[in-house]
């Protein structure tokens, strides 16, 4: 396991102006059963489109277009030609939050760290998620109020964040902030490659689909500023060392620290 004091808080929080969370995986845990939801959703939405005939076979259509291109509904768009956006629309109308979504115990803490945050950056979502379903999920988990901009991945063109830089530029030319003054929070090690290599810093929440620990992540650790065992891990770091914009220290919020 990595430990907690390998981070370098002051190089990883030093004026920081705003903080932009991926969701899923980030902003919450996913429940233990996701793998299969996420793939039997995928089935029955490839299948919904004609691309297989059950869904058994839509799924593992949908596992071979992801292992081949990073999205499970490419190669189903191809197949039955329509565009990639209209099956990724659809299969995101499919995702209930309910389903995906395993509540935290420290939820009411991470909510009063997120407010206490708030007054002092901005706080920002990039997701591969479509607009719709952020809004929907973070309604859910009870913080739809706390994030502005909310971005989307129909709202840059279903460009993916593994892929290309785009969904880094709108986002920050809708902070209007430099990259050195914006931190990408992410679940996933090759999300944080485009955004490091523009000049933003990046931290790694360890929960998710995948084990995150630093040998399990070979190819990027130079990408990732600091790493976190899960979401309130991070926002009690960020409370600590984030500080009003003219530099002087604000009272961190009142929350127990985390048993790591």
């Amino acid at each position: 396991m990595v430990a907690e004091d390998t981070n370098d808080y002051a190089a990883l929080f030093d004026g920081i102006k705003a903080i932009v969370f991926d969701l899923d995986g980030t902003l919450y845990q996913y429940k233990a059963d996701i793998r299969h939801y996420y793939d039997s959703t995928a089935g029955q939405t490839i299948t919904d489109f004609g691309a297989t005939k059950t869904q058994a076979e839509g799924t593992a259509l949908a596992r071979q277009s992801y292992d081949e291109t990073g999205s499970s509904m490419i190669v189903p768009a191809a197949i039955v030609g329509k565009p990639v956006e209209e099956l990724l629309y659809a299969f995101n109308r499919n995702l209930l939050p309910e389903h995906t979504v395993e509540i935290s115990r420290r939820a009411a803490q991470e909510r009063h760290l997120l407010e206490a945050l708030q007054t002092r950056t901005k706080l920002a979502i990039l997701s591969h998620s479509t607009e719709e379903v952020i809004h929907r999920t973070l309604a859910y988990i009870a913080m739809d109020d706390l994030f502005h901009p909310v971005i989307g991945i129909d709202n840059v063109g279903f460009s993916m964040k593994n892929h290309e830089k785009t969904p880094f530029l709108h986002v920050l030319e809708q902070l209007d902030l430099a990259p050195h003054e914006v931190l990408f929070v992410e679940d996933s090690p090759e999300n944080c490659f485009h955004p490091k290599e523009l000049g933003m810093r990046t931290a790694l929440i360890k929960y998710g689909l995948y084990d995150k620990e630093e040998h399990r992540t070979i190819g990027y650790n130079r990408y990732i500023d600091g790493r976190f065992e899960n979401l309130f891990h991070f926002l009690h770091r960020a409370d600590k060392h984030i500080h009003t914009p003219d530099k002087t220290p604000h009272p961190a919020a009142t929350v127990h620290p985390p048993h790591l």
